[in-house]
């Protein structure tokens, strides 16, 4: 099964590099099912991954000069503080076993993959949609930058890089186009996961540097070709069909964690 999980771990990579996003939508599956790491864990490996692999595509964004830093620091700074809250204090807090659902009992393991699921969802459906993505009304700076803190505190929870939350929110909330908001996207995502990896490991967090270096090292190589096909391929174009992908992934864990 590892080997299985480092082969899909190209598609990691390759997704964030075509579309700024789902990194994390496919390495916590991966780390759950593929190479048996708990709920709590994974989320907090996820955000080590989709961190490094966000800052390879953002200085490849930031070279094309499609990154535009007003509209990223008002969003990004909010949100580490939302990552902050998430990873630092209230996943922490949570009991072992928070109660029971139809006769299963909802551990925060199985809590944190549930949560994940419902992203997925939300996600999916946000890419399904992404070609009809139209810039809307700017909003007020500090609306703007409350919609950062949020997406920080969900990203942070389920161990999530947010990017299919964070691009609809600059191109249509900061007039953005699509490229820029990918890789003003990825430059967010960077930062919230490596301040969410660091208060996961200063909360006890153990980390299986092996496995995570691993899967970047793959997932790195998928990046790169993520990026030289995006010069070619709009991931407009792309997002709809991996949105499918992820909701099938998505109704897989709902089976799989809520086994009557």
């Amino acid at each position: 099964m590892s080997m299985l999980g480092y082969a899909l771990s190209l598609l990691i990579g390759l997704s964030m590099g075509l579309i700024g996003a789902g990194g994390a939508i496919l390495t916590v599956p991966i780390l759950v099912y593929l190479f048996g790491v708990n709920g709590t864990d994974a989320t907090g490996y996820s955000l080590f991954i989709v961190g490094a692999l966000s800052l390879i595509g953002a200085f490849a964004y930031v070279r094309r000069g499609q990154v535009q830093v007003l509209p990223t620091l008002a969003f990004g700074g909010p949100s580490i503080l939302g990552v902050l809250a998430a990873r630092a204090w209230v996943v922490p807090s949570l009991p072992r076993v928070l109660g029971s659902l139809g006769g299963v009992e909802v551990t925060r393991d199985r809590f944190l993959l549930l949560a994940f699921g419902v992203m997925m969802v939300f996600g999916a459906g946000a890419m399904i949609r992404s070609s009809a993505l139209r810039p809307a009304a700017v909003i007020p700076t500090w609306k703007f930058s409350a919609l950062g803190m949020f997406v920080g505190f969900v990203t942070g929870m389920v161990g999530a890089g947010g990017g299919f939350l964070i691009v609809p929110a600059l191109v249509c909330f900061a007039g953005m186009e699509m490229k820029s908001a990918i890789g003003s996207s990825l430059s967010i995502i960077a930062v919230n996961s490596a301040i969410g990896f660091a208060a996961f490991s200063a909360r006890g967090g153990t980390a299986n540097w092996g496995l995570m270096v691993g899967i970047v090292g793959f997932a790195g190589i998928g990046m790169l070709i993520g990026l030289h096909l995006s010069k070619r391929v709009a991931g407009a174009q792309l997002k709809p069909a991996f949105g499918f992908f992820v909701l099938a992934v998505a109704c897989f864990l709902f089976v799989r964690e809520l086994r009557f």
